[in-house]
């Protein structure tokens, strides 16, 4: 996972943008999310800009860790 692994994760909540709020953005492997993506950094939540495939990657990431939706 290119956001540092499932336990750098303390929040994640989706609307047009996957939103995590992250225990250490520096884990973030911010290069390789953008190559597919694009990202921003608004407060403590580590974006990543998607658009209409938001539900997708939601669905992908909750089937793929035991990461579930917060908030």
């Amino acid at each position: 996972m290119s956001i540092g692994g499932e336990e750098n994760v303390q929040n994640i909540h989706c609307m047009t943008r996957m939103r995590f709020t992250l225990q250490d953005q520096g884990r973030v492997n911010r290069k390789a999310i953008e190559k597919a993506q694009g990202t921003n950094i608004s407060g403590e939540q580590f974006q990543i800009i998607i658009r209409n495939d938001v539900s997708k990657l939601y669905k992908a990431i909750q089937e793929n860790s035991s990461l579930d939706e917060i908030n």
